[in-house]
């Protein structure tokens, strides 16, 4: 019967992928849980499955995300979302759509976490390197998708941000994706630089102190990560938002013998501040 159940459920998963708000339509409910066997009432008699306008979604959606994540086809689902809208390799812009591709993106926004859920599932099924290697195809995607004269598209951008992002929240030991993170620190930087300043990061905007505090990662690496960040730092703020100096001072106040230390390594980095500390 469990068997069964599962078999159901993923079924279920299965045809909630797809263009759409990610319902299961009322035909393809009653056909994977028919009324006339009590199945029907039984999913949602427990909670498995809601009502949700003209079909039924998941009640949990972090149990829906991942059950449907195990199902996505993730580079499929990568090329559709942020992948076809930036430049080809000879340098001309890609073509928005081919033949028999939507010219608009197929998914709204809020049904990013069964793609950050296939993301993560790749990692432990086929090893930390496959992620990491879709994850350095983002941050290449970023760098085309939002130049220094402004987006060229910004919702394929949004995905990509939000897709990097989320993935690397998400990963129990961030640890084996420090080549990414170190990457992703310098096209900051290196944004920050641009004729626009710090105040414009473009879709790098999304990768601010919060992010960094958040990493499931050691002491050692986050104070690492800071250092290569706090050349991208502007003016301080008035608004409250802190800078990544700001974050480092936080973490020194929280944990000086262990910080303070780490602090020392940064004498040896030459590279000159945008602005006064």
């Amino acid at each position: 019967l469990a068997a069964r159940v599962a078999g159901q459920v993923h079924e279920a998963a299965r045809r909630c992928l797809g263009p759409g708000q990610g319902e299961l339509d009322r035909a393809a409910f009653e056909e994977i849980f028919p009324w006339r066997t009590g199945w029907a009432s039984a999913v949602l008699t427990e909670g498995l499955l809601v009502p949700a306008g003209a079909g039924y979604r998941f009640a949990h959606e972090e149990l829906g995300d991942w059950v449907q994540g195990a199902h996505l086809d993730l580079d499929a689902a990568l090329r559709s979302l942020v992948h076809r809208w930036h430049r080809g390799s000879g340098g001309t812009v890609r073509p928005p759509s081919t033949e028999g591709e939507p010219r608009s993106l197929p998914v709204p926004r809020h049904r990013i976490g069964p793609v950050i859920q296939a993301m993560v599932l790749l990692g432990r099924r086929q090893g930390t390197a496959a992620l990491a290697h879709r994850m350095a195809d983002l941050i290449e995607a970023l760098d085309r998708l939002w130049t220094d004269e402004g987006p060229r598209d910004e919702d394929a951008a949004w995905w990509a941000a939000h897709l990097l992002g989320g993935s690397l929240l998400r990963v129990p030991d961030a640890r084996p994706y420090l080549g990414v993170l170190r990457v992703l620190a310098g096209r900051i930087t290196r944004r920050s630089a641009a004729p626009e300043g710090p105040g414009d990061l473009g879709a790098y905007g999304e990768f601010g102190p919060w992010f960094w505090r958040r990493l499931r990662l050691p002491e050692e690496d986050r104070i690492d990560l800071l250092r290569r960040l706090v050349p991208a730092d502007g003016l301080p703020r008035t608004d409250g938002d802190e800078r990544y100096l700001d974050a480092v001072a936080r973490r020194l106040a929280l944990d000086a013998p262990a910080v303070q230390p780490l602090l020392c390594r940064w004498f040896t980095d030459e590279r000159p501040l945008l602005v006064g500390p």
